[in-house]
């Protein structure tokens, strides 16, 4: 008789794989094979630098446009003084000082003049002296355009019979940039007097920034030998109480320098 595999043997052949597959070592196999296929999957080609570029200009203009800084504001820069023929037409009276610089808005001139007249007699009255100080301040978009006045500050003291005195505190005359905004500050300080005896000056110091202006008002501080020190009121606009601290410090340093007047008035 022939032998015969048995029946079973060809279903145990085609389990056979299977149990192959179950066995320790193929286990370890399949999951070492798994690994390196989610790791193959998981990895991409670097981003070439023009993505990465085309990535970055993309986020900034998401970006909200309150994070970009704004160019920082000019610097106020104060210039050498004009010529005689460049001043020319420009003010009336003597010429006390004149302030040229730049800044934010463009170049500024600031001219300071003085002039004095005498206002004639009504009826049996004396004619009375008049001492003006004026203060004007140009602008211009460039050297070739001519300056064009923007404002104007005039202060006419008149005196009727007695000693009259009026000026500028010319070294409190100055543009600066305290607030660190790139537009001046123009500080004119002045006195005056119509009096016969030891009286106290009026005071004033005003300071224009753009259209805002700031001013104190007040008296000089007379100290005679002997006797008590009288004088010396200040009155400060209001508008100044909302200005920038260092504006405030800057006209309580000009105060400190005029309180006690002119020594040369009379």
């Amino acid at each position: 008789m022939n032998w015969q595999p048995p029946t079973s043997t060809r279903h145990s052949a085609l389990l056979w794989p299977r149990r192959l597959a179950t066995t320790r070592a193929d286990r370890l196999r399949l999951a070492l094979l798994a690994t390196i296929a989610l790791g193959v999957a998981g990895c991409g080609a670097a981003p070439s630098p023009g993505a990465e570029s085309a990535g970055s200009a993309a986020a900034d203009a998401d970006a909200p446009s309150g994070q970009v800084e704004a160019a920082p504001p000019a610097k106020l820069e104060v210039l050498p003084a004009l010529t005689d023929a460049q001043l020319s037409g420009l003010y009336s009276g003597t010429l006390l000082k004149q302030v040229v610089f730049n800044d934010i808005d463009g170049a500024g001139l600031l001219l300071l003049s003085r002039s004095e007249s005498t206002m004639p007699a009504d009826g049996d009255e004396d004619p009375v002296d008049q001492v003006t100080l004026r203060a004007e301040l140009y602008r211009r978009a460039d050297q070739k355009t001519p300056w064009t006045s923007r404002w104007a500050v005039e202060d006419p003291v008149q005196c009727e019979g007695l000693d009259l005195e009026a000026d500028y505190f010319l070294d409190q005359v100055t543009a600066t940039d305290l607030d660190n905004d790139g537009r001046a500050e123009l500080t004119l300080a002045s006195h005056s007097f119509c009096g016969g005896g030891i009286d106290p000056q009026q005071l004033r110091i005003g300071l224009r920034q753009g259209e805002q202006y700031y001013e104190v008002r007040g008296e000089s501080l007379v100290q005679v030998e002997g006797d008590e020190p009288f004088g010396g009121e200040r009155q400060d606009d209001p508008a100044l109480a909302s200005a920038a601290p260092a504006v405030r410090a800057h006209v309580d340093r000009v105060w400190e320098a005029i309180k006690r007047g002119h020594a040369g008035a009379p």
